[in-house]
């Protein structure tokens, strides 16, 4: 990649305000025929002063904690993985921009020079280290050059990094830059950061040590867990597209073959003799990553007849992240091994807790939902079923725990995933027709600042409506539907973003039984091309329709078949059973009975 820096801001991020004129403007410096450094550094400078003079007191108050108390240090990281550290270390003392966004490959990025306004300003960068990234390099020059004072601080210190041949995005300086990916190097990290927080801000050291070190401790949880899952696997091979993973390996005596060479499809010579190689040692699984075009990995797994396996290096939850990938690598030596194939599960949580107010919702929560299961989740009110599924959905974070959605975090995973709220939480008063109900179920799948919608977005709309029989009435208020209509026009809004992964919240609870079951009767024939999790209390109707069964009462039982016991019921709602018929429960009654779902 070249040398040039550029930098972008994000509005409403709370660090200072950026001149318009600057605002999402995409300027390149140096060789490439863009404008003269030297006029570059001047218009940093006089935006610098604009925002300054434009900033204000306002802007001050971004850089205090949430009691508005004390100001905050402003701190700067190069990566979304170092920002789980720098805020698991600084908690609410710190205030934290990311300079890479997600979803963005770090090797060829190039910020804005917006961004370099917003950086300007802060108190510490927590770089990942010299010669790491060349981006990195550059852009710390041109900080230093506008804030002389901002402390530069290398995370890096004291960790032995990998020298690569000297080729290369990856190698342009001769090391391997994803040091992030070794739970040594995130120990040394968090003892790096705090030292730099506590030089910055000595009144709190006590503070920074503290969550220092319950930090650390963390990472020796995943070690230990991570060892666990990749007994005795020492000098097994393992291929990937691109070679992220070498510091993951080194410490786990593991072997990373590379698919792609420097992040590009590989020649055909190459290509023939990693096939040649992966057949001889018996590998059928590709390790590809979503940055990168997936093609030549695709390419491999056919040739090989295995399967390609997403993982992420750069993914926000570092620690649940590298636990993940070693329960990847450890499932893929149960192919070689014979053990039967990879299934990636379509929803996988993980010991997750969650409480409220002193009040324990879920306690170590673990439930996979398979690709092809229509799964439901029965319990009585206040028992945690719609706070487990706004976890499984990113709505709010677990306290302890991880979940993922065919291998990936609630947030990358979201546009693989419908959701269907409780009926009570729409207001159907609000003068929207039934088109544009579904419609809006686009927006997520729209990029850019204006976000409109595209003739793709209204013929997946159109689509949508014609499947779920809504076609007819799409041009009526959603006022003048009946409940079914309305129920079906929710429905039709998650379905319309062609999800993978459909999560309904009790879907029937304010629909007639007739209704019910046509609405169950639409989602039977939405289960052969999709995985279905739903909330309901309708028991006597979902267990003529579901594959299996969970039962949550803050704790969470499974059961691997569609039938549902008197047994079952009593043990999860802990009060009696009011009515069996045909040996379903048709309701419960008792001390749950009018709490609100929690």
């Amino acid at each position: 990649m070249g040398r040039d820096a550029v930098l972008t801001v994000t509005e409403g991020s709370g660090h200072g305000v950026v001149p318009r004129a600057l605002r999402g403007r995409p300027v390149t410096t140096g060789r490439r025929g863009g404008w003269p450094s030297s006029f570059l550094i001047l218009l940093v400078l006089a935006a610098l002063c604009l925002a300054g003079c434009l900033g204000g007191k306002a802007g001050d108050e971004h850089w205090r904690n949430s009691a508005g108390d004390e100001p905050r240090l402003n701190v700067v990281v190069t990566v979304l993985p170092q920002e789980e550290v720098a805020r698991a270390v600084g908690g609410e003392r710190v205030l934290i921009t990311v300079v890479v966004p997600p979803g963005v490959e770090p090797h060829t990025y190039e910020p804005s020079a917006a961004q370099i306004v917003q950086m300007s300003r802060a108190d510490l960068y927590l770089r990942l280290g010299p010669g790491l990234l060349p981006f990195e390099d550059a852009l710390v020059n041109r900080l230093k050059t506008l804030n002389p004072g901002m402390k530069v601080v290398d995370t890096s210190r004291g960790f032995s990094p990998i020298t690569v041949p000297g080729q290369g995005h990856d190698a342009a300086q001769g090391v391997d830059p994803h040091i992030w990916l070794s739970l040594a190097h995130l120990r040394l990290m968090a003892g790096n950061m705090a030292d730099a927080f506590i030089a910055a801000d000595p009144a709190h050291e006590g503070t920074y040590a503290a969550a220092r070190d319950a930090y650390i401790a963390r990472v020796g949880d995943s070690e230990r867990r991570i060892r666990g899952m990749l007994l005795g696997m020492e000098g097994k091979p393992f291929l990937v597209f691109h070679p992220a993973w070498g510091y993951f390996a080194r410490e786990y005596g593991l072997v990373q073959v590379a698919v792609g060479e420097d992040g590009r499809e590989p020649s055909a010579r190459g290509l023939s003799s990693l096939i040649a190689r992966a057949r001889e040692e018996g590998i059928r699984v590709v390790f590809a990553e979503p940055q990168y075009d997936t093609r030549g990995s695709e390419v491999v797994a056919r040739e090989i007849g295995g399967t390609v396996v997403l993982i992420d290096p750069l993914a926000p939850d570092t620690l649940a992240n590298l636990e993940r990938v070693a329960s990847a690598i450890s499932k893929s030596y149960g192919v070689w091994w014979g053990r039967g194939e990879i299934v990636i599960p379509a929803i996988e949580v993980k010991d997750v807790s969650f409480g409220q107010n002193g009040n324990l919702i879920l306690d170590r929560v673990s439930l996979s939902v398979m690709e092809g299961d229509m799964y439901a989740l029965i319990g009585p009110n206040g028992g945690g079923k719609t706070t487990l599924l706004k976890i499984i959905l990113g709505l709010i974070p677990a306290r302890t725990g991880t979940v993922t959605i065919f291998g990936r975090s609630p947030r990358q995973g979201r546009e693989m995933v419908g959701y269907v709220p409780q009926f009570r939480t729409f207001d159907f008063r609000y003068p929207l027709t039934v088109r544009e109900m579904v419609l809006s179920g686009r927006l997520s799948h729209i990029r850019g600042v204006l976000r409109r919608y595209r003739g793709e977005d209204h013929a997946a709309t159109r689509e949508v409506l014609q499947r779920l029989d809504l076609t007819g009435i799409s041009d009526r208020t959603l006022s003048h539907l009946s409940g079914g209509e309305q129920q079906r026009a929710i429905l039709a809004r998650a379905l319309v973003g062609n999800p993978r992964v459909l999560i309904l919240d009790e879907p029937t609870v304010y629909i007639d039984t007739p209704t019910a079951f046509e609405f169950f009767d639409i989602l039977e024939d939405l289960k052969r091309s999709m995985t279905i999790l739903l909330v309901s209390h309708d028991i006597g109707v979902i267990s003529r329709h579901v594959t299996k069964v969970a039962c949550l009462n803050h704790t969470l039982h499974t059961h691997n078949t569609p039938e549902i016991t008197e047994d079952m019921i009593a043990a999860t709602y802990h009060c009696p059973v009011d009515l069996i018929a045909h040996g379903l429960p048709h309701r419960v009654f008792g001390d749950h009975e009018g709490r609100e779902d929690q």
